[in-house]
């Protein structure tokens, strides 16, 4: 619904990524690794290292756990079982489709984009958010007056503004114009660190990556690939994404009916503690001001309310990533 009419391409704007921050070779490591939640695997035996200037195709089935494995590399989602290592001085940046929930609606995108990089140019980010089709006055409407694909290009050009040396992307192209996609494609193309992207858009794909991981209920395989090679191992694998056979078989959807059930019960739980952290800190910011004078009394609830937002951050990704893996196995169903 948010993808516009657009004329032929012609030449088209530039998005220039910061270079990534200096990192050791092997960025994010995962061994013998379940993911999934609630104690319900989606994934087995994943053994992966995500390397400096790879750009990885994340592919397989729908349902398969894409977006869960790459919430799981981000750290969003404890592994079930397995280890997850991260190798000193990485930054790891995330776009998924529910991070424009986490900008606020009464500010514009230019202004939540200043804020959130002081040291940028204000040509840059404006420069930035043009390169992505947020030019003009859509760069200047609060945040609530937007669609949802024109808050996601606000969200995107955050991260695009953001020097990381990991990118995991879920859907970065969803709601895009073909214009769009185009500048965002020739961006990360040129990324210089490690890149996992999670699309279905094999034009993106076959532009952009180095190598692909193959997810499906046996596990992980992962391979070097560039254009015009066969996209998936075997026929047997090929065959299974096109004709979703999974979702025919009962069991398997009876097995994904328990995920979601299981994932929707976690997470309103989850929403219970966010609820009660937020009380909290509210109560906190009254007795703060209250004992104002008393220095003592003032580090002690500072520290509770350090330690109250920590917890706090915690739980909202923790309970990103349950909706997301929630909408994933409804996609599964539909």
């Amino acid at each position: 619904e948010d993808t516009e009419m657009v004329a032929p391409l012609g030449k088209l704007p530039k998005l220039r990524l910061p270079s990534a921050p200096e990192s050791p070779l092997e960025t994010i490591v995962l061994t013998a690794a379940t993911i999934g939640w609630d104690n319900e695997a989606l994934g087995e035996h994943i053994d992966v290292t995500l390397r400096r200037g790879e750009r990885v195709a994340l592919i397989g089935p729908n349902g398969c756990g894409k977006s869960t494995l790459l919430q799981s590399i981000a750290g969003n989602l404890p592994l079930l079982s397995g280890k997850r290592r991260v190798a000193p001085k990485i930054r790891v940046g995330v776009f998924h489709q529910r991070i424009t929930e986490d900008l606020p609606h009464d500010r514009s995108g230019l202004e939540v984009l200043t804020a959130a990089h002081p040291l940028v140019p204000p040509q840059t980010i404006r420069s930035t958010l043009g390169a992505l089709g947020s030019s003009g006055d859509k760069a200047l409407q609060q945040i609530k007056s937007l669609s949802g694909g024109e808050r996601a290009r606000i969200a995107l050009a955050s991260l695009m503004l953001t020097p990381c040396n990991v990118l995991l992307l879920d859907e970065p192209s969803n709601h895009l114009d073909v214009e769009t996609v185009q500048v965002l494609t020739d961006a990360l193309a040129r990324f210089d660190g490690a890149l996992l992207l999670v699309t279905h858009d094999r034009a993106l794909i076959e532009s952009v990556a180095t190598h692909l991981w193959q997810l499906d209920e046996s596990g992980i395989r992962t391979r070097e690939w560039s254009k015009g090679e066969p996209m998936f191992a075997d026929a047997t694998v090929a065959k299974s994404v096109v004709a979703s056979d999974r979702k025919n078989d009962h069991a398997e959807r009876k097995r994904q009916q328990r995920i979601l059930e299981r994932a929707v019960r976690e997470r309103d739980r989850i929403e219970a503690n966010i609820d009660a952290a937020e009380n909290e800190l509210a109560d906190l910011e009254k007795e703060a001001f209250e004992v104002a004078q008393d220095l003592d009394a003032a580090k002690a609830i500072e520290e509770r309310r350090q330690t109250t937002q920590r917890a706090l951050e915690d739980w909202m990704a923790r309970w990103e990533a349950l909706e997301l893996a929630i909408e994933e196995s409804k996609r599964t169903k539909e």
